[in-house]
C-alpha cells in the first residue's frame, strides 16, 4: 500500500509566511543573531532545530509547525502575530523572488508601512 503524498500549502510561492519575518527580527537584533545563534535558542527551548533548519525556514523552503512559531515568538521576543503578518508581502510583490530574499528584506524594514 503507497502511502499519498501530502503538500504543504504555498503562499506568495513559500511553504511560510513567518521565514521573513523571522528573518527580519533576527537580523534586528543588537548584536545580531546569526541563523546558528537562532537555532541555539530554539534548542534551549527544547525544539530540535539546526542552522540549516533556520536557513530553509527564512527562505521560505521549509514548513513552521505551531510548536516552532511560538518558540521563534518568544525567543526573538515578538509575538505569534508578528510573525505572521503578510504586510511584507502584500506591500512588495517582487520580494516573492527568494533570490532576492536579502536585497527585499533590508528594503522592507527601512520601509515606514512595515513597522
Amino acid at each position: 500500500m503507497s502511502r499519498k503524498k501530502i503538500h504543504a500549502p504555498v503562499k506568495y510561492g513559500r511553504l511560510n509566511i513567518a521565514g521573513l519575518n523571522i528573518k527580519k527580527f533576527r537580523c534586528q537584533k543588537i548584536p545580531t543573531l546569526s541563523q546558528n545563534g537562532l537555532a541555539a535558542l530554539v534548542q534551549l527551548e527544547g525544539i530540535p532545530m539546526t542552522k540549516n533548519t533556520v536557513q530553509r525556514i527564512e527562505a521560505g523552503a521549509g514548513a513552521v509547525n505551531d510548536i516552532q512559531l511560538k518558540v521563534f515568538a518568544k525567543v526573538l521576543s515578538v509575538s505569534i502575530e508578528e510573525l505572521l503578518d503578510e504586510s511584507l508581502y502584500q506591500n512588495n510583490p517582487e520580494i516573492y523572488d527568494n533570490k532576492k530574499d536579502a536585497q527585499n528584506l533590508a528594503v522592507a524594514i527601512k520601509k515606514s508601512s512595515y513597522k
